[in-house]
């Protein structure tokens, strides 16, 4: 079976946090919403010994078995580890369907997100969105550049599909050799410049309505600002929103 028509591999990036730890409601919900039948990874931005606290707060998670956990080694922050968890995937030969690890997801969102393939003139597809769409907008697919419409960057990896060839040329980039390389903190606007680049993929797909709402009041990229409007979804129709409902 081709890259083009396998499932997707489900991904969740994640650190210990153990003043706030989502990651156990996030993949209950992903498992429930469409991604039990999936191969399903943790990618631990940290050391082999970080494996051991997130392991403990999912033994409650009736599933979490299924669930891979891998190290990425030493904590390096989400741009380092974004590299790595997609050049560790890339390996699979498949789509990569991208979560972090403090969300709220709608009814059967991942069932949508499954049969949602990347146009392909995209290089990813995002199911969050902050800034690229208006509220109240209708149905559909919205493209832009990889650095937004306002050219700000992109913004949020908080759901994201990327196509197997993207994935395996991520993997090859040089993610230093970048305007925002040396920050450690920047995934996003990272991604978006590299992905200006690509050679064919030159603009990423916003599905709308938005799928999934961050709700993480504590963050690693912005530690004690809470969750303000700016870093939540434009068009989340709220958690009994049923994707099934929409056109294909």
């Amino acid at each position: 079976m081709s890259a083009l028509t396998r499932d997707p591999l489900v991904v969740v990036l994640t650190c210990d946090r153990p003043a706030a730890c989502y990651l156990a409601a996030t993949i209950e919900q992903i498992d429930r919403e469409g991604g039990r039948s999936l191969a399903r990874r943790i990618y631990v931005d940290g050391a082999a010994d970080a494996l051991e606290p997130i392991h403990a707060r999912l033994q409650g998670v009736q599933s979490a078995a299924e669930w891979g956990l891998r190290s990425l080694g030493a904590q390096g922050g989400s741009t380092e580890a974004m590299r790595r968890t997609l050049s560790d995937a890339a390996g699979e030969g498949r789509d990569v369907l991208f979560f972090e690890d403090d969300l709220l997801l709608c009814k059967n969102a991942v069932e949508r997100m499954i049969s949602q393939q990347v146009p392909a003139q995209a290089s990813l597809l995002t199911f969050f969105d902050m800034k690229e769409v208006a509220a109240r907008s209708s149905f559909g697919l919205y493209f832009r550049p990889p650095t937004g419409a306002d050219h700000q960057g992109l913004w949020g990896c908080q759901c994201l599909r990327f196509p197997a060839d993207v994935v395996s040329w991520l993997g090859a980039q040089n993610w230093q050799g970048t305007l925002f390389g040396s920050l450690k903190m920047s995934s996003d606007l990272i991604l978006g410049e590299l992905l200006l680049r690509h050679p064919s993929r030159n603009q990423i797909a916003v599905h709308i309505p938005c799928l999934v709402e961050h709700v993480g009041e504590s963050s690693a990229c912005f530690p004690g600002i809470g969750l303000p409007d700016w870093r939540r979804a434009t068009n989340f129709p709220g958690q009994n929103f049923d994707a099934r409902t929409l056109p294909r």
